[in-house]
Parts: structure tokens; sequence; C-alpha cells
């Protein structure tokens, strides 16, 4: 199984994200979140190792929703994506890493990879490796 992976977008970027993460593998969707409520709902029942959110959502936004989620599930990486100047933001509420949701895939998929701890990264490799 590969890192449990909680993906909270708009209905463009959450396809777009889930497609990206398993293409690269490693990485296990466990749940699926198109608002910020529901995201941190889904937190704290699947308590993934990795959470990748939308700043731009409805009913909570994704920098919004980090705090409640880190304090529910504070050992996860949360990775926000962002739009313009969202970053700064995003990391005071306690994301791990932020990144433009203008990005290439590949920056995407890089900067998820880069905000791993170093014990998650060996399994989403491990799990590249078996995909092949």
């Amino acid at each position: 199984m590969g890192i449990r992976t909680l993906v909270a977008a708009g209905e463009r970027n959450r396809g777009r994200i889930v497609g990206l993460l398993r293409s690269a593998g490693g990485y296990t969707v466990v749940a699926q979140a198109s608002d910020g409520v529901t995201a941190v709902q889904l937190a704290e029942r699947h308590q993934p190792e990795l959470v990748v959110i939308e700043a731009e959502l409805p009913e909570l936004g994704g920098i919004e929703a980090t705090a409640p989620i880190r304090s529910r599930v504070p050992d996860s990486t949360i990775v926000v994506l962002t739009r313009s100047a969202g970053g700064r933001l995003a990391m005071r509420a306690g994301a791990d890493r932020s990144v433009p949701v203008e990005s290439p895939d590949a920056a995407i998929a890089a900067a998820v990879h880069g905000a791993l701890p170093m014990d998650l990264i060996g399994r989403a490799s491990a799990g590249v490796r078996r995909s092949r």
C-alpha cells in the first residue's frame, strides 16, 4: 500500500491531482473532498499520511482547513495548492509546503514528493519501483 492520501480540491483540480498521484505511483488516495469542511472530517476519519488541499474551496478554504487538519492529524504532511500570494498564509496555517495550483504537473509532483518526510519518501519510491 502506498502513502495514504487525502485530496481536497475543486472537481477539475481534484481529478488532475488524483491522476497525477496515481501515475506517480507510491500513493493510495483513501479519500477525496470537494470542500474544506468535508476535508477536515475525512482527515480525522482516515488519518492520512499526506493531505493535498486546494486553497480555494467552498464552505471552508484549504488554508483555513489546514489548522484543524493539523490538530486532528498532527503527523500528516500537508501540501496546499495556492493561487498567487497564498503560499505564506498556507505556511503560517501549518502547511508543510505550498505550490501554485497553476504549476505544471511535474512541479506539483515534485513539491508533494519534496514535502514528505524521509520514511515516507522511501515508501513512495518503493511504490514507483513496483509499478514499473
